[in-house]
């Protein structure tokens, strides 16, 4: 094993609240709509209001993503927002009773929307990549419940920096300027 060094960037589990809403269309419906949301600093017509900002047009292939934010009054963004273009799921006690296809046969496309405060990702460096990847599985809860889920943030673990035992000295050195604690891992292996 060659001589490694791990600097800053970890980061263990944890857990973000995120409110929430369902936009879509029941199959006797005319227009898209927010078909249900959670109860929080967002109402439905901000949820609205977000989905028709950032809408990526008719997508050629499904599931789709866009992210984007909703600014608290000074303009500082207040949340960051995911939503997740889909169709409904396949088994109707998945889908709560929606319909895959309105009145014209077409296949409704409905967008799952996750808003998360600005704040609260900035504090722990959580990434859009690591955003995506806690809201992409979470179920929205049944349309009777307007609480706004909780989402788990995976543990960060950095990658190793790697470097030849010639280089190494200089590399722990780098890292140890960032005043985050530095690991050599395997130092008998050093000349």
């Amino acid at each position: 094993m060659p001589p490694m060094a791990s600097g800053p960037g970890a980061r263990p589990a944890f857990e973000l609240t995120a409110e929430w809403a369902l936009w879509g269309k029941r199959a006797a419906d005319a227009r898209y709509h927010v078909l249900g949301c959670s109860d929080g600093t967002l109402d439905a017509r901000d949820f609205a209001t977000v989905i028709d900002r950032y809408t990526s047009g008719t997508p050629d292939r499904l599931p789709q993503y866009t992210v984007g934010w909703v600014p608290r009054t000074d303009k500082d963004p207040g949340f960051v927002t995911i939503a997740i273009h889909e169709h409904a799921p396949y088994g109707s006690e998945q889908a709560g009773g929606r319909s895959r296809f309105d009145r014209l046969g077409r296949e409704i496309v409905f967008v799952r929307l996750f808003c998360v405060r600005h704040a609260d990702l900035a504090e722990h460096g959580v990434s859009y990549t690591e955003l995506l990847e806690a809201v992409r599985p979470q179920a929205l809860p049944p349309p009777v419940t307007t609480s706004p889920v909780r989402i788990r943030i995976a543990a960060r673990r950095p990658p190793p920096v790697t470097a030849p035992p010639g280089e190494l000295a200089g590399t722990v050195a780098v890292l140890l300027l960032t005043k985050a604690p530095v690991c050599v891992l395997a130092p008998d292996e050093l000349p």
